[in-house]
């Protein structure tokens, strides 16, 4: 399946799942020297980008405060780090039209050894609550070829931005591949 930048919205950010992460798994905030750590949770998870101390970096170095709220850490029965989502905001200069009004769900990942066991919901969910108190409307970047995220991010009321340049293309090739309802009712 083809690589094709897809981006969702989300009008409100009212009514979204609520699951429980399954037992022996927790969540924590990110604290000031948790670099390597996010780096390193993404790398062991994303397969089509190269992650660096750069791509932190470019995302969040220009605002480390607003991580101490705003991102969180997928943490095992065994206290390790094995997933992370942020609750970020627009209105960087990679953003684009995106304003600071709007919620980001922005760089998630769950290393693919915990893959599978119902995490990437609770997580979403803690990302979602967090979006909730400051942001009245969300949206996210992703690609086309991430069909088990695309899936969350549908169950969780996001729906496909049809605006960007490729968008149609890409919808059409995921709708032939996850079938979903919310993607079931559109014409592409």
């Amino acid at each position: 399946m083809k690589s094709i930048f897809l981006s969702m919205i989300r009008d409100d950010l009212l009514g979204f799942p609520e699951p429980e992460l399954p037992a022996g798994y927790s969540v924590r905030l990110w604290r000031p020297g948790d670099e390597e750590a996010w780096i390193s949770v993404q790398r062991a998870s994303d397969t089509l980008s190269e992650i660096t101390r750069a791509t932190f970096e470019e995302n969040f170095g220009g605002d480390l405060a607003a991580m101490e709220t705003r991102s969180f850490f997928l943490v095992s029965p065994d206290g390790v780090d094995v997933g992370s989502i942020t609750a970020w905001h627009g209105g960087g200069e990679r953003d684009g039209d995106w304003g600071r009004e709007w919620g980001r769900i922005h760089w998630v990942a769950i290393v693919p050894l915990h893959q599978g066991r119902g995490l990437a919901k609770p997580m979403m969910a803690v990302a979602m609550r967090r979006l909730a108190e400051s942001h009245g409307k969300a949206y996210l970047t992703t690609s086309s070829a991430r069909l088990p995220a695309l899936k969350v991010y549908l169950d969780f009321g996001f729906r496909p931005n049809m605006s960007e340049k490729r968008a149609a293309e890409g919808w059409r090739e995921v709708k032939g591949e996850l079938h979903h309802p919310a993607l079931e009712e559109m014409d592409l």
